[in-house]
């Protein structure tokens, strides 16, 4: 089973980055979830800590931000 990082969306606000990611388990099922990460931290940096120990996202809100992901959301 091979697991991705997908990233939807991504801001910084006065240098503080905050990320909406998926983590996809390929041809399983998928959760997203938000989050920040330090100021100044990269867009690569936030993504992983977002998918590592961010707030996991409600489906129908998850489905917005990835509407080409068709596996079931992670319970």
């Amino acid at each position: 089973m091979a697991e991705h990082i997908q990233l939807g969306e991504f801001w910084n606000g006065g240098g503080y980055p905050v990320a909406v990611v998926a983590v996809v388990e390929e041809d399983i099922d998928w959760s997203a979830y938000i989050g920040g990460a330090p100021q100044g931290s990269s867009t690569e940096a936030t993504t992983k800590l977002v998918a590592e120990g961010g707030a996991k996202l409600p489906e129908e809100i998850a489905r917005a931000f990835f509407k080409d992901i068709g596996l079931p959301y992670r319970r």
